[in-house]
């Protein structure tokens, strides 16, 4: 049974979220979110809590929004958790650990590199993550989820764990896919996760997570995005959108918006859409009474 059908959806319904990333981090990004937020294209977005623009996001947001913490490793605690080396390896073009996320999936890598670096313990990544929710709902955002920037969360089983436990204590909703053996194809780490979801049975998860790649030119952005669409099944799905209204930002930022505009200007393309908050509610009343 699909996770759509547990959240009381017909077993033909293709029900999607389609999710914007990175609010926060410049304001051409915020700006395209409450657009397609206005004109109902887009049912989630996700916000740093500690970037450039996280001011003017909290500035212009709306109440009515489904909004999420999106969690990264830039720690707004006032404490040292010694992790500027490998921030920098992330972030450093020259370095090896960026050609080898940027060239892989992140789910082969993770499970090495988020054992192998003794500083991201338990109790400091479990600290920095409370308190960067923290820091959003105290200037008065109502948050719905979390996720995390560049899957940071799922570097282990012991992270993963971390994540579970927060969003249990905080009644969220989460970026929890379903170990199907189609998406330990594309996510290996799944794998490793089945017992540790068994201990955690207070979540949905989604039956399908797609990612709006970067591409080079906008007619190719608007042919993934048609692809993406005929490619959805029954189920719950999650697209993840990064959009920008300015080009000058990013062009492929920008095409995500402008792509999306086009696709779901006029139409729901045949699909069912809801939000984290909506699907929280529904598992409080559904999910939860059915067995995985």
């Amino acid at each position: 049974m699909k996770w759509s059908e547990r959240l009381g959806y017909s077993p033909d319904e293709k029900v999607v979220i389609i999710h914007a990333d990175d609010a926060g981090i410049t304001s051409g990004t915020n700006k395209a979110i409450q657009d397609l937020f206005k004109k109902n294209i887009i049912q989630s977005c996700s916000v740093f809590a500690n970037s450039p623009a996280t001011d003017h996001f909290l500035d212009i947001h709306d109440s009515n929004w489904d909004i999420g913490l999106h969690f990264n490793f830039r720690p707004v605690l006032d404490k040292k958790y010694h992790w500027g080396n490998f921030i920098n390896l992330l972030e450093d073009k020259t370095s090896k650990l960026f050609h080898l996320i940027s060239n892989s999936r992140f789910a082969d890598i993770f499970p090495f590199y988020g054992d192998s670096l003794p500083w991201l313990t338990s109790i400091q990544v479990g600290m920095e993550l409370e308190s960067q929710w923290n820091s959003l709902t105290e200037q008065g955002l109502k948050l719905s989820h979390i996720d995390c920037h560049n899957g940071t969360l799922y570097f282990s089983k012991r992270l993963v764990r971390v994540y579970l436990n927060l969003l249990s204590k905080k009644q969220a909703a989460g970026m929890v896919l379903d170990p199907t053996p189609e998406n330990i194809k594309s996510f290996p780490l799944l794998r490793r996760l089945i017992s540790l979801y068994d201990e955690f049975p207070t979540f949905f998860r989604l039956d399908k997570l797609i990612i709006l790649p970067d591409v080079s030119s906008y007619s190719e952005k608007l042919q993934a995005l048609q692809n993406i669409i005929e490619s959805i099944n029954p189920g719950l799905t999650e697209i993840i959108v990064h959009p920008s209204s300015v080009m000058d930002e990013s062009k492929n930022k920008f095409w995500d918006y402008k792509t999306l505009l086009e696709i779901f200007g006029n139409s729901n393309c045949g699909l069912v859409f809801a939000n984290w908050g909506e699907l929280s509610m529904r598992f409080n009343e559904y999910g939860q009474n059915t067995s995985v």
